[in-house]
């Protein structure tokens, strides 16, 4: 009988999934409301938003971070409207993804292309924090010579746009 609990709290732990908004404006008023930043994965199909994980799906730490820290919107650039927003976000050739700020005002992250997932956390955890504060958009130049936290993934540089609106 143990077993069998055991068993089911750690497939729950495994399947915590986070909510995927379709709508921009939807977006941004859950994360006003509920003073969170917005994830923006741009991708295309129907859950084109495993595009941004290199590994194809992301972990369960990921999907946690997500579920609780965020409020998750993904862009399918299959439709119009998707390609639309990917556009105006920078990223018309998805995958990709953007954070905003808490304020929801600026953007705090912005990366094209795919990432693993222990990067991908990294950045989900780093913007997570409502006491950081956010200067300018940050993205990853694709320079294998310097690491996050040891691992070798890119240096930290600035967009050319330092303070993009979201």
């Amino acid at each position: 009988m143990l077993l069998l609990a055991f068993s089911l709290f750690a497939n729950s732990a495994e399947t915590v999934a986070p909510l995927w908004l379709e709508h921009y404006g939807e977006a941004r008023e859950h994360g006003r409301t509920q003073s969170k930043p917005v994830a923006v994965f741009i991708g295309s199909g129907s859950s084109g938003w495993h595009q941004v994980s290199r590994d194809g799906q992301f972990d369960r730490e990921v999907n946690q971070i997500l579920a609780d820290a965020y409020v998750c919107l993904y862009v399918n650039t299959e439709s119009d409207y998707g390609q639309e927003l990917a556009s105006a976000f920078g990223i018309p050739d998805g995958p990709g993804l953007v954070i905003s700020s808490h304020s929801g005002k600026v953007q705090a992250f912005s990366h094209q292309g795919d990432l693993e997932n222990g990067d991908l956390f990294h950045f989900l955890r780093r913007y997570a924090d409502p006491k950081r504060p956010v200067r300018f958009t940050e993205s990853i130049e694709h320079r294998h010579n310097t690491g996050i936290e040891g691992r070798a993934v890119g240096s930290y540089v600035p967009s050319a746009a330092s303070t993009r609106s979201c």
